[in-house]
Formats: C-alpha cells, sequence, structure tokens
C-alpha cells in the first residue's frame, strides 16, 4: 500500500484511487471508471508505472498492489524461491523510489503487508503452511526507519501459537490506525469509523 502524507484525507472528496490485478494477475492502471489495461509483467516495470501514476496531476491518496504467489509451499527450494521474490519486491520498490523522485519520496510512506504470516516449523513436504504472525515493512522519505518495532518475543516452544506458528503480536488494524492519525491528523473518533474497537498502535513509524 502507498500512502501520500501530503494529502489529508478530509480534504479529498471521493473514493481514493486503486491499483488491483485483474482475475489473470495482470496489473493495470485504472481509469475513472475503475476499468484498465494490463501493463507490465514484471514487478520493477510496473512499480515505476504506479509512481509515473502516483505523482500526476491528478494523484489517489492510496494505491494497492497485491504481489502474486508464484511457488508451492512444499517447494523444497523454498529458500532460493523466497529469495527471489523478495529481490523481485526490493528491486521493485527501489524503482518506484526512483521513478517518483526525492520530493515526492519525502510525502510518500509505502507498507509491504500479507494478509498471512507462515508458520515457523516446517511442514511433511519440507515447506510451510499458512500461519499468523508475519511482519510489515514500513518505508518512505520521511520514516524514522532502520528499526524494528513493536513488542519482540523469543522464538521458543513457550511463545509459539499452537507450537507451530508465530503469535500476532501488533494487530495490522492497530499499526494502520496509529501510522494513519500522525499522518493524517486523525482524531480518535475519526479512527474508530475506520478501524472500529481498535486501539492505535503509537510506534512512532513517522
Amino acid at each position: 500500500m502507498l500512502l501520500r502524507a501530503s494529502r489529508g484525507l478530509r480534504d479529498t472528496p471521493g473514493a481514493a484511487g486503486a491499483v488491483r490485478s485483474d482475475q489473470l494477475g495482470r496489473p493495470f492502471i485504472p481509469d475513472a471508471t475503475g476499468s484498465g489495461t494490463p501493463v507490465f509483467s514484471d514487478l520493477y516495470g510496473l512499480s515505476r508505472q504506479i509512481a509515473t501514476y502516483f505523482v500526476s496531476d491528478n494523484p489517489p491518496d492510496s494505491l494497492a498492489q497485491k504481489m502474486p504467489q508464484t511457488f508451492k509451499t512444499s517447494d523444497r527450494d523454498i529458500a532460493a524461491v523466497l529469495a527471489d521474490r523478495l529481490g523481485e519486491l526490493g528491486r521493485g520498490l527501489a524503482g518506484f523510489s526512483e521513478e517518483v523522485g526525492p520530493a515526492a519520496w519525502r510525502d510518500t510512506v509505502v507498507v509491504v503487508i500479507s494478509e498471512f504470516g507462515r508458520t515457523f516449523r516446517e511442514n511433511g513436504d519440507r515447506g510451510t503452511d499458512h500461519g499468523h504472525g508475519s511482519v510489515y515493512w514500513v518505508m518512505g522519505g520521511g520514516i524514522n526507519g532502520g528499526r524494528i518495532l513493536g513488542e519482540q518475543v523469543k522464538v521458543e516452544q513457550a511463545s509459539l501459537f499452537q507450537n507451530r506458528d508465530y503469535r500476532v503480536l501488533t494487530d495490522y488494524r492497530a499499526m494502520f490506525a496509529g501510522l494513519f492519525g500522525r499522518m493524517y491528523g486523525l482524531d480518535g473518533a475519526a479512527i474508530q469509523r475506520v478501524f472500529t474497537g481498535v486501539h492505535p498502535a503509537e510506534l512512532g513509524i513517522v
């Protein structure tokens, strides 16, 4: 998810634009009607195209792009496959930062998040299953980066969920609630309209 810190949500009419994938996983840039044409198949090219859209004369407040899963969890060479995918992600993020330029990057926050984690313990095929705990990557020109934030616990049998999985220590909604509050100056009532019943996590990200 990409967020512009320079434009408050309260000052922008209408819904925020989005970048998404069609059912075949081909990324596209939407027009005013929500339709679009498939563009780059590689994440680096897509990220640079998104950046062009992001710094246009009428940019959205936020963009989202799903990164498709291209390997099975039973792959025995999962470490090599994962390294390749993370490398692609890193190149894509670098391409986005380069394309928007230093000025826009200072007002941009990028959040990399997965809808599920991976189990700590291997399964019978020496892969990993869908799990609970994961990590969130947050980056941008105005980020207080270079740190691991949030609650941390030692990874040992006693701390694993169901003796196989990382526990969720910082709810993603709490992380976003705290981040939105700082970026857009949202008060508690506004945050509760987005994340009902969630206490914002004040992590000092920005």
